[in-house]
């Protein structure tokens, strides 16, 4: 059948053979780069900005509580004044992080950790209004007690905020790993595509050529 085509039709059919092949290696090509640009965003948008926002609640809840050290140690009412302020500051931009972080939460476990934080830092707070009651009348002793009381939990929440930000820095480098990998077998798919491609072109072009002179003799 092929042996019978002209000339002009011969050309238009091994054209339109190689235009398909260049099509579907642009779409691919296209998908491929889609997907790497997909990871690169991965890490961006979600694991580098959790990393960020849940380091600085970590730095915080540290400030927080240094704060509260300022304020038992305050023996004047201006020295009180100044650690209670440092707590609302340092508590306004916790809670400020905190509904960043919300946004960025991206997988169950990281959900149940950051639960578990919540509910600990909460109750953390509550006695944190004992601790200021008692520290407002000097009652020094007392409020170490309290203090000493909450060392334990304001180690398993730094404890769980370290969780966070190592399952981010764990995402962030498997996006980066399973970036590569793509980029890797895409390269490999392409350069495989433009070989097969020039394959086809030279194997079309002989049939056409030989083809041709056959038909010709």
């Amino acid at each position: 059948m092929i042996k019978n085509m002209n000339v002009s039709s011969k050309l238009g059919l091994g054209f339109g053979i190689l235009i398909i092949l260049v099509v579907l290696l642009g779409i691919i090509s296209i998908q491929k780069m889609s997907s790497v640009n997909h990871q690169s965003m991965e890490i961006t948008e979600n694991w580098m900005p959790s990393l960020k926002v849940i380091e600085e609640i970590n730095t915080g809840t540290s400030d927080f509580r240094i704060a509260q050290y300022d304020h038992i140690l305050a023996q004047t009412p201006e020295g009180i004044q100044k650690a209670e302020k440092d707590m609302e500051n340092e508590l306004s931009d916790i809670n400020e992080d905190r509904a960043a972080y919300e946004k960025l939460i991206s997988s169950p476990e990281e959900k149940a950790l950051y639960v578990e934080f919540s509910s600990k830092f909460e109750h953390y707070l509550e006695i944190n209004k004992e601790l200021i009651a008692v520290s407002r009348e000097n009652k020094t002793v007392e409020a170490e007690k309290i203090m000493l009381k909450t060392k334990k939990e304001f180690i398993e929440i730094s404890d769980i905020l370290s969780k966070l930000v190592q399952i981010n820095v764990d995402g962030g480098n498997k996006a980066n790993t399973d970036g590569d990998e793509i980029y890797n077998n895409a390269k490999i798919l392409l350069i495989s595509m433009i070989i097969i491609c020039i394959i086809l072109s030279v194997i079309i072009a002989l049939f056409i050529t030989n083809s041709t002179f056959a038909h010709k003799t």
